[in-house]
Formats: C-alpha cells, sequence, structure tokens
C-alpha cells in the first residue's frame, strides 16, 4: 500500500510546477510569435512591428505592432520586463490592461 501512494505521489505534479510551466510556455509562445513576425515582416520588406493604421509625423518612428497579433487569439499573455513579470488582459469591453 505505502508503494502505491509513494507511486501517486512521485507522479502529481505540484501547483507551484504547473505554474511555472505554463509560465514557460507564454512566454516561449510570445518569443516564437515575435520571431514569427520578424520572418513575415522580412521576408515582405516591411518591419516587424508595423501596424495597418497610417503613422501621423508624430509617430513615424515608433514601433507597432496590431494587439490580435500581439495576443495571438488569447485573452491574456504574461510579459516578462526587467526582471518583473506584467500581465496585458483584453477585457469583455475591448480595452487593454497592463497590470504587475
Amino acid at each position: 500500500m505505502d508503494a502505491l501512494l509513494k507511486h501517486t505521489n512521485a507522479s502529481t505534479p505540484r501547483p507551484e510546477a504547473t505554474e511555472a510551466s505554463s509560465r514557460a510556455a507564454l512566454t516561449q509562445s510570445a518569443s516564437q510569435r515575435t520571431a514569427e513576425l520578424a520572418t513575415l515582416a522580412q521576408n515582405s520588406g516591411r518591419s516587424a512591428l508595423t501596424g495597418v493604421a497610417r503613422q501621423t509625423p508624430a509617430t513615424a518612428g515608433l514601433q507597432r505592432i496590431n494587439s490580435e497579433q500581439l495576443l495571438n487569439g488569447a485573452r491574456e499573455m504574461e510579459i516578462e520586463h526587467g526582471g518583473s513579470l506584467y500581465r496585458l488582459r483584453l477585457t469583455a469591453l475591448g480595452k487593454l490592461i497592463l497590470t504587475k
């Protein structure tokens, strides 16, 4: 009986491990999307972060990415910046919220 309990406990993932692997998958997924956008832009001769909307002279030098491309169909994503983790969420009203 003890051997069965040890086997069951050993194969059950801890919540911390599951959360860490989920976070790693999201980070990798975001990195893959960025790389895919860069590849598409390189093949088309355009900037990877240029959106469809026209830029004004005041914003001509800024990089732009469409939020749908960034979220890639998800409602939220995690962004790692400066050693901190942020969450970007799309609300039911279509607004973006960035929280730490």
